[in-house]
């Protein structure tokens, strides 16, 4: 049997992706497609064994091809992609096969889900709605954010220039307390969301000033553990930081490598997990031992359909690759990265036949696709900053913020202008970023206000020499938003004058 024949031969229509919403119409496209590449080799379409072929495949594998090209499986999204190439579909043609590869996957999904209906990808606005739908299902929890993140002691050393093999005078190292996702929940604090910090600081005095600084700042410690090892103090970073904003960070983990083992020696898991699922959004950030981040897992593997999970890889998690980290992408609501830790995650991903391309909205639609091909359909939204160094005063490349389920549905970018502002220390700023988000989302702010709030938080941040030092609160948020974009008015949900 030729692969065409599955649909009963050609229309006069021809192929069209577009026509695409489940796997029989995906199969009779494809078959189309198949029949419009024979054309002129004296055939009525093209045959297995020579689809087989042109794929570089065994001939063992021809009843797997049939069954894509009948409709009784769907492929692999890389291998679709191969497929059309094989049969000639431009570049725009791939375009419309992916989408249309969505759509079926979409629909399969939900079919699972006891045939609730597909949601339609309209953009960012539906990705915001869902995520606040949720957020209006938890209303009642007792906190609104909850941080699994690991806890250090900055010493924060400003000098002119990064270099090796050289000497250069600095100024006086500056000691602030950091962690990034404890940064984030100070953020949120100093605005008046209800946050938590769960993670592990050792029984000596930077531990007592970590400690006493979230709680400062009205973060909930609660399950903060406070764990006495020999040898093992609190978690600590050295951060080698630019006038221009460029960095260095060389971590010492501490206590921060214990948690998981205490955690589980101290029967907490249990607490842990009620912790969760008592806030309204999980956030995570790196840790630098393993144990951590398959405790990270488990938690994530417990949270229910409504609670929403935001993350934090940094350079830490994005150097292991999106298949380590699958278990948390795929059911990330929320994704904060540098550019270059997006790259250099894709870039040590199994993409299958893809590339992630050089471009930053490239690789948002790659990492958009691949956490598609495993059968998830969580609404997510991608938030990627360039370094401050780089991006020599466009706005359109400081921050991108990219909204949708199995692909990229929407986009959004900042109103200001980076050049009007001047980078004291960029310690902190990613993290403050994602304090803007979270926070816009559970006031309700539209997209393009929120990449307004982010870039706000980011340069506040910015503005002082630790993490910690430039960020708002309540009561100089107005100040700070008019400093930073003096254009645009103040947006009714931040509620102030």
């Amino acid at each position: 049997m030729d692969v065409a024949d599955a649909s009963g031969g050609p229309t006069a229509a021809g192929p069209d992706p577009r026509r695409v919403r489940d796997l029989p119409s995906l199969a009779r496209e494809l078959a189309l497609l198949a029949a419009r590449a024979a054309r002129g080799s004296g055939r009525r379409q093209i045959s297995q064994a020579e689809l087989t072929r042109r794929l570089g495949l065994p001939s063992t594998m021809k009843s797997t091809i049939n069954s894509y090209f009948s409709g009784k499986s769907l492929a692999p999204p890389d291998t679709l992609d191969a497929i059309v190439i094989a049969l000639g579909a431009t570049p725009e043609d791939q375009r419309l096969w992916s989408e249309a590869w969505e759509r079926v996957n979409m629909q399969r999904l939900d079919a699972r889900r006891g045939n609730r209906p597909a949601v339609a990808a309209t953009g960012p606005d539906q990705v915001v709605a869902e995520l606040r739908a949720r957020l209006d299902r938890t209303r009642h929890r007792l906190g609104d954010v909850l941080a699994v993140s690991a806890h250090n002691m900055d010493t924060l050393i400003r000098v002119p220039k990064i270099v090796a093999d050289d000497e250069i005078e600095i100024a006086r190292p500056t000691p602030a307390p950091g962690g990034s996702g404890a940064n984030t929940m100070v953020g949120l604090s100093r605005l008046g969301i209800r946050v938590s910090v769960a993670g592990a600081v050792a029984d000596d005095e930077n531990g007592m000033r970590l400690r006493s600084a979230l709680a400062a700042d009205g973060v909930n410690t609660e399950h903060l553990l406070t764990i006495s090892e020999p040898g093992l103090g609190s978690g600590s970073a050295y951060v080698l930081t630019e006038h221009a904003g460029a960095r260095s960070i060389y971590p010492y983990a501490g206590v921060n490598n214990r948690l998981a083992a205490v955690v589980a020696d101290r029967g907490l898991v249990p607490a842990l997990r009620s912790a969760v699922a008592g806030h309204r959004i999980l956030h995570l950030s790196s840790f630098v031992g393993s144990d951590e981040r398959r405790l990270q897992e488990s938690l994530v593997a417990s949270v229910d359909d409504d609670t929403i999970v935001s993350f934090t890889p940094g350079s830490l998690y994005a150097k292991l690759g999106g298949d380590r980290l699958a278990s948390i992408l795929r059911r990330a609501n929320l994704l904060f990265m540098y550019e270059q830790q997006l790259d250099q995650l894709l870039r040590r991903t199994n993409l299958g036949a893809g590339s992630p391309g050089h471009r930053m909205e490239d690789q948002i639609r790659t990492l958009f696709s691949w956490r598609a091909a495993g059968a998830q359909a969580q609404p997510l939204i991608l938030v990627v900053k360039r370094p401050a160094e780089l991006v020599a005063g466009s706005r359109r490349d400081y921050v991108a913020v990219a909204f949708g389920r199995t692909s990229m549905e929407g986009f959004a970018q900042p109103d200001g202008e980076l050049s009007h502002h001047d980078i004291l220390d960029a310690t902190g700023a990613g993290d403050a970023l994602a304090a803007g988000i979270l926070f816009a989302l559970l006031r309700g702010a539209p997209p393009g206000e929120a990449a307004n709030f982010a870039y706000v938080m980011a340069l506040s941040a910015s503005s002082g020499v630790g993490a910690r030092t430039g960020l708002p609160d309540t009561s100089t948020l107005a100040e700070h938003w008019r400093r930073h974009l003096p254009a645009s008015p103040l947006p009714r949900w931040l509620g102030l004058a």
